[in-house]
């Protein structure tokens, strides 16, 4: 055939020529006057690895398989040369020279595979880079392992939060999003984050909506700031604390530790302007510090009162009586009827009434732990007080 085309057509013989070295072009391009074009040449080689493991957090791995396992092989990865901004060369590995030529300078090599998206599932992105220098006459071999350069982040949930919320999704939000990435209810698939090589801070907000609720409401993560790290891999737990009203609890877990953390809600940051930060806080005692109470004289101090400064106005006031940690009752005092129980019946002692729409709140608790019974044995009595805003 090919005989056949050089007899009668020398022109389809140049065309056939220049297809193929159009094809080879598009393996390995490179700006060759900038690259190897005139002045004192070196020479360079590259020997390219790929780090699959030691991602924290666990290996990320599913019952399909490793979820990695395409990011083993180096023969797909990209590979750059620049010298300053300018990117002088171009090609998959597999294509890469064996030894190229290159002038004299500085410049930076960058081997990559995937896209570097700012959020997006089933993203890893894997990148190696290093400088080097080029010197006349002189061979510089070059070794890069990539490993992953992004983040992934996990979102679970407790039972008791699947049955307390009818609706519910996570909302992750850095500075390379423009606006929140969701993880909607039901998603068990890790989102992957663009992240900095020191760290990536991360805030996080969950939306909830209960059946018996018009609307959902949404609580932003502010306690414990959370930063993320290339090859990390996350996972937010979101728990309730068992007790009552909207109480939510927030656990992260990474490199196979865990670090139990409240969780504290709010509302959107722009919101908050016009008000001080909602501020509840005891006097005369400590804060889940247990004191010791004489069957006689029964609490020992001047004060046990318990204080909170609210933004808006208070919507929700939860009292819960405990015993050895356990709930025993919990009263709305927020209403009429739960404020009555609670000064009436337990001995609770409130400045301001009614309670809800105030924006301050002052409750003397020195009267109810006085009224709890005497037992033969140690028990530990407490009262928890939870407060939501308007």
């Amino acid at each position: 055939m090919k005989e056949y085309q050089l007899r009668h057509s020398l022109g389809k013989t140049i065309a056939f020529s220049f297809c193929v070295w159009v094809s080879v072009a598009g393996f390995f391009s490179c700006d060759s006057d900038r690259l190897n074009g005139g002045g004192s040449i070196g020479m360079m080689s590259l020997n390219l690895t790929a780090d699959t493991t030691n991602i924290k957090g666990g290996a990320l791995s599913t019952k399909a398989g490793n979820v990695l396992e395409d990011f083993e092989d180096v023969d797909e990865y990209m590979v750059q040369i620049f010298q300053e901004s300018d990117t002088l060369t171009s090609s998959l590995y597999k294509d890469f020279p064996e030894e190229l030529e290159i002038k004299e300078g500085s410049y930076t090599l960058r081997a990559s595979k995937g896209e570097n998206l700012p959020a997006a599932y089933d993203n890893p992105y894997f990148e190696g880079s290093t400088d080097f220098v080029i010197k006349k006459d002189m061979k510089t071999p070059l070794e890069v392992t990539c490993t992953m350069a992004n983040a992934r982040v996990y979102a679970e949930y407790s039972e008791d939060f699947l049955k307390a919320y009818s609706d519910y999704s996570v909302l992750l939000k850095t500075s390379y999003l423009d606006g929140a990435f969701t993880i909607a209810k039901g998603e068990t698939r890790g989102a992957y984050l663009q992240v900095e090589k020191e760290g990536t801070p991360l805030s996080v907000a969950i939306s909830l909506m209960r059946e018996t609720w018009k609307e959902p409401k949404v609580y932003t993560v502010t306690n414990p700031s959370i930063t993320i790290k290339p090859k990390e891999s996350v996972t937010l737990k979101f728990a309730t604390d068992g007790k009552t009203g909207d109480g939510l609890e927030l656990s992260i877990e990474l490199d196979d530790s865990m670090e139990e953390a409240e969780l504290e809600f709010g509302i959107p940051d722009f919101m908050w302007k016009p008000f001080t930060d909602l501020r509840i806080w005891p006097c005369g005692f400590e804060n889940d510090v247990p004191v010791e109470m004489n069957v006689a004289d029964g609490y020992p101090n001047d004060s046990c009162t318990v204080k909170a400064e609210v933004p808006g106005r208070i919507k929700e006031c939860w009292v819960v009586r405990l015993v050895d940690g356990t709930k025993i009752d919990s009263v709305d005092i927020a209403t009429a009827e739960g404020l009555k129980t609670a000064e009436e019946v337990w001995g609770l002692s409130a400045v301001s009434s009614p309670i809800a729409g105030v924006k301050g709140l002052e409750l003397d608790l020195k009267g109810a732990f006085n009224q709890m019974y005497a037992s033969d044995k140690d028990k530990i009595y407490g009262f928890s007080i939870y407060v939501n805003d308007a």
